[in-house]
């Protein structure tokens, strides 16, 4: 699943590849949108960006189909498959920590750099409430992700088939298209709604209640809520993968035993 989840950000990227101008199908959703102003082709471009989506997912999970895992009680030690010595070792350890170094290490030096000669800047009450809200709002997505990552997943493990599979598939879709697409995704039905609502209050002689999903804090947890529930989806069936079927078929049969003796009884 980390391929795929990796396919899918790259795909869906757009400030790394705008800042280096090299020209993605992500960038030309966003010039087709502002600049060109045909907000008809951007879907028609983001059509494209799913089809790939889905071929990446099929394939991730076509490779995982014959993979069973299980976890094993008493397992505490793994034998190693070879030893490395000599430039060897010496190759491969320079290369990992290379790569720690230049992916992790020092990224996260820079910021703290900028961090502390910017700090005063940074003491104000704006700053402080801003980051509330985002702490407040990743907690929220965060946590409804979980909820549907574990719904849909112990669905398909419960009940296979096309329909579970469908909910897998649709649930990871949102991750690999643009944010912006999903804003207007999201946006177009929910105010569509927010205005059928107040017309029928109007009608009925009530007073409008404004845009309540599209106006209010539902339609960004819900915009989030599809760009990243792929994450949760792939990390819940990813462990549930390795848990071995033994355990479903002991449940059954506990189950069923107990409906017969509350029967005979």
């Amino acid at each position: 699943m980390g391929l795929s989840l990796i396919a899918m950000e790259t795909l869906g990227d757009f400030a790394t590849v705008n800042y280096f101008a090299v020209n993605t199908l992500t960038t030309a959703v966003y010039n087709t949108w502002l600049e060109l102003g045909s907000l008809a082709t951007a879907p028609k471009i983001s059509s494209l960006m799913l089809l790939v989506l889905v071929i990446l997912i099929s394939l991730e999970s076509s490779s995982r189909r014959k993979q069973k895992i299980y976890q094993r009680s008493g397992a505490t030690h793994t034998e190693l498959r070879f030893t490395l010595n000599g430039w060897k070792k010496w190759a491969v350890f320079t290369f990992l920590w290379g790569l720690l170094f230049f992916a992790f290490m020092l990224p996260i030096g820079i910021l703290v750099y900028y961090a502390v000669g910017y700090f005063k800047e940074s003491l104000n009450i704006k700053l402080w409430l801003f980051t509330l809200n985002s702490f407040w709002l990743a907690s929220i997505v965060a946590s409804l992700a979980l909820v549907v990552a574990i719904l849909v997943n112990f669905y398909q493990r419960l009940s296979p088939g096309i329909l579970a599979k469908m909910s897998i598939r649709l649930s990871s879709l949102g991750y690999a298209v643009p944010g912006t697409v999903v804003a207007i995704g999201v946006l177009i039905p929910f105010t569509s709604l927010d205005l059928w609502i107040n017309r029928q209050l109007i009608e009925y002689g009530f007073s409008r209640v404004g845009l309540l999903f599209s106006g209010s804090i539902f339609i960004l947890v819900f915009g989030y809520l599809m760009r990243f529930s792929a994450i949760a989806v792939g990390s819940i069936d990813s462990s549930l993968a390795q848990v071995s079927p033994t355990l479903d078929l002991a449940r059954s049969f506990i189950r069923a035993k107990y409906i017969t003796n509350n029967s005979t009884g």
